[in-house]
């Protein structure tokens, strides 16, 4: 189920204020996250990292680690997350890159067995 963006829920807020949330309980969340530590601790989790993918200054998602236990993730836990939320914007935007270039290759091809074709009937 989609969950709005909205600061009450912890990934959302992620996104919306472009910014890392670290909750090593989220039983001790800050109030404003009350509805989705709540919808979170229904799922059996009790700690939740949160690393926004920013495409400039854009946030276009969020790579999440929960985990069973409480308790906080270390530094370098906390800058491989970083890591891999840069690492997943470029993958997105090579993926962009190489489904427009793709596209512009096909009608490249097209435009090309146009011409072919009207260059035949020209010549016939």
């Amino acid at each position: 189920m989609p969950i709005p963006l909205s600061r009450e829920f912890i990934t959302s807020t992620a996104i919306l204020d472009r910014r890392e949330i670290d909750l090593p309980d989220v039983r001790k969340a800050p109030a404003e996250l009350a509805a989705g530590a709540r919808n979170f601790l229904a799922s059996g989790y009790r700690a939740q990292t949160v690393v926004p993918m920013m495409r400039g200054e854009a946030a276009i998602g969020t790579v999440n680690v929960v985990r069973r236990r409480p308790g906080p993730l270390s530094d370098k836990q906390r800058q491989l997350l970083r890591v891999f939320a840069n690492q997943a914007v470029i993958a997105i935007e090579n993926t962009r890159l190489f489904n427009e270039l793709r596209q512009s290759l096909e009608q490249q091809t097209a435009t090309s067995e146009v011409l072919r074709v009207l260059v035949h009937l020209l010549v016939s």
